[in-house]
Parts: structure tokens; sequence; C-alpha cells
């Protein structure tokens, strides 16, 4: 449900890729419902800039978080290592990108904006930064400075394009991926359901295999809850920069850089992390803070508004639980699908929050936010 969300809320803002909902079905078997997202290429480009001659590049994922736009010299192989131009290989567009990456980095901070006017959409770029931290993101720009799409038109203007959207509308849980485990799978869900049928095992056998798995999954997240503790006490000490480029989140969704974490995720957060400035040196000038500021509150009072979302969710909810319930290859109980889609809030179980708790309780904070004295 995250993605399709997340593009039904962003595209009232800025150009981002459609989505919606498929039936899998393989030689006559139903395989279940898969998000089904439209592709950042020339006719997404055509559809939304009205022409598909400019250039496309793909930020693709990448735990370290490499791709912030930091400039990184004159060199294009550089850049190359960290982006995937989609488009024509071309100098010309390389170029671009690497005097966006400098302006970016070296122009001072009263002279940023009117430097980055003639080749950068600022308006676009801000409510880009504003949903990715508004509706938390957990595989966004804020986390991990990757999964993202960038175009350049052919008036020479960037555009950033939201690309991995199915990590939103739960608790912030800090850079190195979505949730607590920092986006990596139980070792349970190495071999879902599916492939076990594949395997043809026996009914004995999956219950035996599933206490197995539960056994090592205990023990895989006790190691983990080891290791963000130790490394949320090292970024501590280093002044709120997550410990080697990446890495786990601290324990329970605490305070990120210079913002609090979970559900009061600071829209400030990262304010000083150098290696994300297309966010903390655009939010260095005070003019576009104060307008990222405001485009913030407006997702948060309309877009999060209950009134508006609850609608959407339950005509997608509606349009495939069926198949969800009787869907036999799902990684989660349907259960959690009623519970986290339901009309009414429900209460948290660990990281599952329902949807409409996280919109009430995302909404209260942005509309009370107020900027606190950075040190």
């Amino acid at each position: 449900m995250s993605t399709v969300l997340y593009s039904h809320i962003a595209r009232q803002y800025i150009p981002t890729p459609k989505a919606n909902f498929a039936k899998v079905v393989i030689n006559g078997e139903s395989w279940g419902i898969y998000t089904n997202v439209q592709q950042f290429n020339k006719e997404f480009a055509k559809e939304n800039f009205q022409n598909d001659k400019g250039a496309r590049w793909k930020v693709p994922g990448n735990p370290g978080g490499a791709a912030g736009l930091e400039y990184l010299g004159e060199n294009v192989v550089d850049y190359k290592r960290r982006y995937e131009i989609k488009s024509k290989d071309d100098a010309k567009s390389w170029k671009a990108l690497i005097l966006l990456c400098k302006t970016l980095n070296e122009a001072p901070v009263d002279k940023l904006e009117e430097a980055l006017k003639p080749m950068l959409d600022v308006e676009g770029l801000l409510w880009f930064l504003a949903l990715d931290v508004a509706l938390i993101n957990n595989d966004g720009f804020w986390v991990r400075a990757n999964d993202y799409s960038i175009y350049l038109d052919e008036n020479g203007k960037f555009h950033f394009i939201p690309h991995d959207m199915n990590e939103a509308f739960h608790a912030g849980m800090g850079p190195g991926g979505g949730g607590g485990r920092g986006g990596m799978p139980k070792p349970s869900e190495l071999l879902p359901a599916f492939l076990q049928d594949a395997l043809q095992l026996t009914d004995a056998q999956k219950t035996e295999l599933a206490k197995m798995q539960k056994e090592i999954d205990d023990r895989f997240e006790a190691l983990l809850t080891e290791v963000q503790k130790k490394q949320w006490k090292e970024m501590r000490n280093n002044a709120g920069r997550p410990p080697g480029g990446g890495g786990f989140g601290p324990p329970g969704g605490g305070p990120m850089g210079m913002g609090g974490g979970g559900i009061e995720l600071d829209p400030l957060v990262g304010l000083t992390d150098a290696r994300k400035p297309l966010r903390s040196k655009i939010l260095a000038v005070p003019s576009l803070k104060a307008k990222y500021l405001a485009n913030v509150k407006t997702i948060a009072e309309k877009s999060l508004d209950w009134k508006n979302l609850g609608p959407v969710v339950a005509l997608h909810r509606k349009m495939i639980e069926a198949e969800l319930k009787i869907d036999t290859r799902k990684l989660d109980p349907f259960e959690a699908f009623e519970r986290t889609t339901a009309d009414a809030p429900a209460p948290s179980q660990g990281r599952e929050m329902s949807l409409r708790s996280f919109a009430e309780q995302r909404r209260k904070y942005l509309l009370n936010y107020s900027e606190k004295p950075r040190p």
C-alpha cells in the first residue's frame, strides 16, 4: 500500500511515477497482488515534461548513501560510479550534473539560490525533500541519498523524482534503510513460502523449518540490537553523523542527526550532513528552508488529513482485500493488512503501525512543529 499511497500524494505536488496494483497469474495459477509502478523512461518524461529529449539518471540503492550530489571533482568516472545514466551517455549531460554538484557545494549560502535558479527546479526540489520526510520514506533521500531519479530537461534544468516508495508511512528508523534491521531481511525471509512450495517441502518439514527459522530470527534480532546500540553510541560521539556512512538506525527509532526519530522525525533532520548537500546546502539558505517547512505543513494539513487520505486507503483496500485473503504466498498474515488499513486507528504492534494512526500522529506533530535552536 505504501508505494501506491506515496505516489498518489506526491503526484499532487511534483512529477512522480504512477502506481497501482496488479494480480499476477502464471500458468493459470494466482501468485497474488503486486505493486505495479510506472517506468522512469521517455514516456514518463514526455508525459510530465512535454518532451523526452532530456537526460535521465537512476540512482540505485546503496547502503553507503553515496549519491547526495557531493562535488567529486571534474573526473566523470567518479560520478558514473554513483549515478546510472538511462538516456544517451552524453558528455554534455555529465558536465551539467558536475556543474550542479560544484555549484551546490561551493557557492556561498547567500549566493546559492540565485546561482542554482538557471540549472535547478528549486521549487520542485523543495517539494521532493518535503515529501521524503513528511511521509517518512525510510528508503528516501534523507536516509541514504539513493533510490531516486534525476531528469535534466531540454532547457537545462534538473528535476528530482521519487523512485523507491515502499518504505513510507511508519516511524523513521534512520540511516541504513527501512526498519531496525537497516533494510536487511530476517533469515526466515530468505526462504519465503513460495520457495518452500517450489522445493516441495512436506507439512512436517515446513513445521520443523518454521521452528528453526524462529530460533534463528530471535538470535538475529538480539545480535542486531547489540550492533545498533554500539553504532548509536558511536553516532552520538561523532556529532550526530551516522557511523561508517550508513549502518543501522538507532534502537527504537530514536533521534537522528539534529532531530527526533520515530513518528516525530524532525523535518530538519540532517542539516549538517555533508554527504547530502542536495538537502543540507539547500536548507542552509533561510528563504529556501522557510519554503520547505511551509511545504511540509501543507502536506501534513492536506495530504495526511484522514478525511482526504482515508477514502483513498479504503478504495484500495476494498479493491485487493479479497485476493489478499486467499493468497497462499503472502509473507504477512491477512490480519496485519486488516489492522494497518482499517478505518479506525489501531494500536501499534512492534514496527507495525496503522495508516490512520500514522497519518493522525504525524499530522499533529508536523502542524505543531516549530524549529528548535541548533547547537
